[in-house]
């Protein structure tokens, strides 16, 4: 058996594979004493290096968790997805395609009186664009829309609906 030695770890690289394996539990290295294997997690956690650099893992993207190896401790972590998927995840767990909307394509009428309005249905499942932004095709326009100028009308009741 070999003992740890002294092993740079490539962060990047270990982002990189983090998050092309979402939800999945992966090696990022093994350090020789908890104190140091606490520092990694911490970055991963937090995007920062103890000394404030930044690290290459993103705030709220990412978990961390360290074991006991024979040798020392092993840290692992797995992807969370972006902040932008878990968005996309709630709307399409939520609201199926064909739900009534309101749709702000401009922009909303907080930020502008004149804003448009299209009273539509999402005629697609939201999902993230471009790495960047949820959105959602609606209905009556022929580009996405943000999920944040989209608003969800409640479905009325068979009873409401007849009346």
């Amino acid at each position: 058996m070999t003992r740890l030695g002294t092993v740079q770890i490539d962060h990047r690289d270990a982002a990189a594979r983090l998050r092309a394996q979402p939800g999945v539990w992966l090696p990022v290295g093994e350090y020789r004493t908890q104190g140091t294997a606490n520092a990694a997690a911490k970055a991963i956690r937090t995007g920062r290096w103890p000394n404030g650099n930044p690290a290459p893992y993103t705030v709220g993207e990412f978990e961390p968790r360290t074991e006991l190896t024979e040798f020392g401790v092993r840290v692992l972590a797995r992807h969370l997805g972006t902040q932008q998927q878990r968005d996309v995840d709630a709307f399409n767990a939520r609201y199926p395609v064909g739900t009534p909307v309101v749709a702000y394509p401009g922009f909303r009428p907080e930020d502008d009186r004149n804003a448009r309005r299209i009273e539509t249905t999402t005629r697609s499942r939201a999902q993230v664009l471009s790495g960047h932004t949820a959105v959602v095709w609606v209905h009556d326009h022929s580009a996405c829309i943000a999920l944040t100028h989209i608003d969800p009308q409640p479905n009325p009741t068979a009873e409401e609906a007849s009346s």
